[in-house]
């Protein structure tokens, strides 16, 4: 009898671990809320970045426009990845699209005191 729950136990841990693989589970990486990191001790350890990107676990980026006054726009650390423990889909297709942040010219992210921050020019 051991072993039939054993055996049950291994198939099962097999097909989730399969289910994941597949970005079935992927929606529930927003459990798993993160800060990014704004640690920084030069000026090129810092990017732009959109909260949406980093928060929902993104695969493709977004295709709409930001403005650069916009709250949702943030300066982070440029190596920061977030935790995302749930794969997305094997078969995900990203279309072309020319979404992303405005006027980045007009605006930079510098570090100061140690922290990435959005600087207008």
């Amino acid at each position: 009898m051991d072993r039939k729950i054993i055996v049950g136990l291994v198939l099962f841990i097999i097909i989730l671990l399969i289910m994941n693989f597949m970005g079935v589970f992927h929606s529930l990486n927003y459990l798993f809320p993160q800060n990014p990191d704004v640690s920084c001790t030069v000026d090129d350890d810092c990017k732009l970045s959109v909260s949406e990107e980093w928060t929902t676990c993104r695969v493709c980026r977004s295709c709409e426009s930001f403005d650069i006054s916009d709250e949702k726009v943030i300066s982070i650390n440029k190596d920061w990845k977030p935790f995302c423990p749930f794969s997305h889909s094997v078969l995900l297709a990203c279309r072309a699209c020319l979404g992303g942040i405005t006027d980045a010219e007009a605006t930079s992210a510098k570090c100061i005191d140690n922290t990435c921050q959005k600087v207008l020019d």
